[in-house]
């Protein structure tokens, strides 16, 4: 049975480094909340109907990404997104495909990735042909995906490209934690995410901080009366 897949929705998700200890997690998730983020590619891959993706990088993350998945399919039947589905119907609808780069190296980086996504994207159809770009990282790394990705379309001149990307944090964090401290149960991970998320710095630029706490009406034209 060949899989129907739409070629012009791209699922890509961001790569990971596979020595890492908490890679699986990172990866598949923990059931039934904590999406990895594969778990993620595959709920929107079954959902669209789109390609999901991994480039072959420099750490060999696209050949471990695309067997620790494959290998966790029984997994995914229990998160709460694939309710109704049994592992076969998984395993004949999903494929995970292992992309090259467009340059003549793996990426190695995240900067390197997001390159090599827009320039393949570039060369097999551009804006014009992709429908809907799909980028999955972890929750706390999304922030610095989505940067990179819009750098590397406009560095490129191609931000209509940039129009099609969709940002999707995967709800397992990527942060480096020893077995113990992670845990295998919802309530552990659940407090380990809201630390993360609560210490997670943002910087917004000065005109946004300053104008944080006016309402719309601040910004609406005043009356000839009000002036």
């Amino acid at each position: 049975m060949t899989p129907k897949v739409k070629k012009n929705i791209l699922i890509y998700v961001h790569g990971f480094n596979p020595g890492e200890p908490m890679y699986k997690s990172t990866i598949v998730g923990i059931a039934p909340y904590f999406y990895g983020r594969f778990a993620t590619g595959a709920y929107l891959a079954l959902e669209k109907e789109g390609r999901l993706v991994v480039f072959d990088s420099a750490n060999g993350e696209g050949p471990m990404a695309k067997l620790t998945i494959e290998n966790s399919i029984n997994e995914l039947v229990k998160f709460n997104a694939f309710k109704g589905l049994t592992e076969k119907q998984i395993r004949d609808r999903l494929v995970v495909e292992i992309i090259q780069s467009p340059f003549p190296f793996k990426p190695k980086n995240t900067t390197q990735e997001a390159e090599a996504l827009v320039e393949m994207v570039k060369q097999t159809g551009g804006a014009a042909y992709y429908e809907d770009i799909y980028v999955i990282s972890s929750i706390e790394h999304i922030q610095r995906v989505t940067k990179e990705m819009l750098i590397a379309c406009f560095a490129a001149n191609e931000p209509e490209i940039a129009t099609r990307m969709r940002f999707v944090p995967a709800l397992t964090p990527y942060t480096p934690t020893t077995k113990e401290e992670l845990g295998e149960d919802t309530q552990t991970q659940t407090k380990k995410t809201l630390a993360i998320l609560r210490n997670l710095v943002i910087l917004e630029p000065r005109g946004a901080l300053a104008n944080r706490d006016k309402k719309v009406g601040d910004f609406l034209p005043k009356s000839n009366s009000e002036a």
